[in-house]
């Protein structure tokens, strides 16, 4: 469902719940005897507020897939916190309502990488196409951190339809031990 279809169906679902809620809150200020025009003011604003959450929730969630912190991005993509030997998590996200692409680059020991390894049911991807997916197709544009594609010897590993992604990337750059993630989801 794209953004525009999305948000039409916001204004919509807040006509109907404006239709609904205003008989509830003028039959409500009646049954209370509501006089003070502060609070009737507040009767007639409640039930427009109240429509008006579920088009505030939609935003507030588009907004948090963009502005979400790293150590969220990597527990929504592997399903589980950063361990204490995990340094240098850095992380951003581009969403919108049918779409997520989450960049991640971190330093973890072998161990690690194959606990992340096991976590979604990796595969190791072969050299030539494991350079044609760092960065996935129609990547753009890719953090300026985020420097996989210029590793020079690179172990690339591939997941699909892991949790809530269509696909995920891991890369471990072998010079400085950088692992790589990128994934996405799109509807």
């Amino acid at each position: 469902m794209g953004l525009g279809f999305a948000l039409f169906l916001h204004v919509i679902l807040f006509g109907l719940l404006l239709g609904i809620l205003w008989p509830f809150f003028w039959l409500l200020r009646r049954l209370l005897g509501v006089t003070s025009p502060s609070t009737r003011r507040a009767f007639r604003l409640g039930h427009i507020a109240l429509a008006g959450a579920p088009f505030g929730l939609f935003v507030a969630s588009i907004v948090w897939m963009n502005v979400a912190p790293p150590s969220y991005l990597y527990r929504s993509v592997f399903g589980r916190g950063a361990d204490s030997s995990i340094e240098n998590l850095r992380g951003t996200s581009e969403g919108i309502n049918d779409a997520q692409e989450v960049f991640l680059a971190f330093k973890a020991p072998n161990d690690t990488l194959s606990t992340l390894l096991s976590s979604a049911q990796f595969a190791a991807a072969d050299s030539s196409s494991g350079a044609d997916l760092v960065p996935l197709p129609s990547a753009d544009p890719v953090p300026t951190w985020w420097t996989a594609p210029q590793c020079a010897e690179r172990s690339t590993y591939v997941a699909r339809n892991a949790r809530q992604w269509d696909d995920i990337v891991l890369t471990r750059c072998e010079d400085d031990h950088t692992i790589y993630v990128q994934a996405r989801w799109i509807d």
